[in-house]
């Protein structure tokens, strides 16, 4: 029995999905055992497959990897649904108890590391979902691909970081002495690009990124970013938009 994740209706400007073909492991109790059901967690992107004996499977939708095998019901779980509150799904079996499972979000990446060994996945999860637990793996990455000059991918850790752990005035300052070739892109202006993407700056890389913009004329760029609410706004702020 294998779980296929399959990308359809692909957007011409998005990366091509690659097909993934994953073995659904089933213990030797349980070897007629198959999925009745599936649900997955937009938000986590974790696959939840239900099966007849009552076990729960969770997987990583990007990469297939199994993340958690476990019986939880002895009965058969015969309807499911996503459940929003949790992150998670719900589901009632034939003796009519209400399940629900969900990830523990405080320790799903140190058991990942710990547990199944899995450091990449652990550090692509906390990167998606913003799990703690894996600050010290981050900061080595960045420093690492910094040292090598590989400022893009550098940019890309510092800004998806869990709780922002990167996003300080330190990282900024680093990207700023970043030695620029004639016609490269900015290393500072990806960094600001992908936070913008993300949601909102704080006020310290509002400030940073406002100076240039009103340094060249582009009003509209700032009135745009206002607008979406993506700049903290600050005493600071005020008085540099002032002068223009």
């Amino acid at each position: 029995k294998k779980l296929h994740i399959i990308e359809i209706d692909h957007p011409e400007a998005n990366p091509v999905f690659q097909k993934k073909q994953v073995d659904v492991f089933f213990p030797p109790e349980a070897q007629s055992d198959f999925p009745v059901a599936m649900q997955i967690n937009q938000k986590h992107g974790i696959i939840y497959l239900v099966t007849k004996f009552g076990y729960i499977h969770l997987y990583d939708l990007e990469t297939g990897a199994c993340i958690f095998m476990n019986r939880i019901s002895g009965e058969t779980i015969f309807v499911t649904a996503d459940h929003d509150s949790t992150n998670g799904m719900i589901g009632v079996n034939r003796k009519g108890q209400v399940l629900s499972v969900s990830v523990d979000e405080q320790n799903i990446v140190p058991y990942i590391t710990n547990t199944l060994g899995n450091a990449e996945l652990a550090f692509k999860l906390a990167a998606r979902c913003g799990f703690p637990g894996a600050e010290g793996y981050f900061s080595q990455r960045f420093e690492q691909l910094f040292r090598e000059g590989n400022f893009a991918e550098a940019a890309k850790v510092a800004a998806t970081s869990p709780k922002g752990a990167l996003r300080t005035p330190k990282t900024i300052e680093l990207f700023k002495q970043v030695p620029l070739a004639p016609g490269q892109t900015s290393p500072l202006l990806q960094y600001f690009g992908i936070l913008l993407e993300k949601g909102q700056l704080n006020k310290y890389e509002s400030l940073e990124l406002v100076r240039p913009v009103l340094v060249q004329g582009k009003k509209n760029l700032l009135e745009k970013w206002l607008k979406e609410e993506k700049l903290e706004c600050s005493e600071e702020l005020g008085d540099i938009v002032k002068q223009y």
